[in-house]
């Protein structure tokens, strides 16, 4: 509803009166926002330093000021919902720490941050849905081992270059690392269910590698690797190679 061009100069400021009750998931999403701001006698949202739009409770970010040109965002305590679209399409936006208790990224939270490289302290995260860094500019992630389940597209065409699927993780759905052109090795040390189109158009992967010999992958569909790379199992003495 408040959709922007990708690239326009925005110095706005997103105002929530006191009379607002309800906000749908995406409903700012592309709004180039510089600020948000909250009506303090509100009683259902508020803002943290006019960059976030939270529940009153101040555990949900239901929208980042993603016009406000900073390259870096440490979320803030106590905040354990990324919601979906929450921080989508932001231009500038290169490293987001998440809190300690941080443990759900929406679906499409940060779909299309093309400078998006880094996000850090990812260990707690339990839930990554839809679409969550779809065309990033994404670089390494840490896939916690209280995950249990990488949704659709979730990693889609983003600059990975290795990844590590630890043995939490009991499917990988359907083009959840595909498109990745600078992917090269996937170390999976789980017997997960995959969708065969996992790695779709992931051009240079050279190894998917299973640490364990007793490990079996069960895919859904035919598996589309390229040509030259190699289904390989190992041992597990170089686990420690790949984390």
């Amino acid at each position: 509803a408040f959709y922007t061009q990708r690239g326009a100069f925005n110095d706005k400021t997103l105002t929530i009166p006191d009379s607002i009750d309800y906000i749908g998931m995406g409903a700012f999403s592309g709004y180039k926002a510089s600020k948000i701001v909250v009506d303090s006698a509100n009683e259902k949202y508020t803002s943290i330093e006019d960059l976030v739009l939270t529940d009153k409770a101040k555990t949900v970010i239901w929208q980042y000021a993603i016009g406000n040109g900073r390259t870096e965002y440490t979320v803030p305590a106590g905040i354990n919902n990324i919601a979906g679209y929450s921080f989508s399409q932001s231009d500038n936006l290169q490293k987001v720490v998440l809190d300690s208790s941080t443990i759900t990224i929406g679906e499409k939270a940060f779909k299309n941050d093309i400078n998006l490289k880094a996000i850090e302290n990812t260990e707690q995260v339990i839930v990554i849905s839809n679409e969550a860094f779809m065309n990033t500019g994404l670089e390494s992630f840490v896939i916690s081992t209280n995950l249990d389940q990488i949704h659709a597209k979730a990693f889609k065409n983003t600059k990975l270059e290795n990844v590590y699927i630890p043995s939490s993780v009991i499917m990988i759905e359907n083009e959840a690392f595909a498109s990745n052109t600078k992917l090269k090795y996937v170390v999976v040390d789980a017997a997960p269910n995959m969708s065969g189109d996992a790695f779709k158009n992931s051009d240079n992967l050279e190894y998917l590698v299973a640490l364990d010999e007793n490990t079996k992958i069960i895919v859904n569909g035919d598996l589309e690797l390229p040509t030259q790379a190699t289904l390989y199992v190992t041992s597990k003495a170089i686990e420690a190679t790949y984390e």
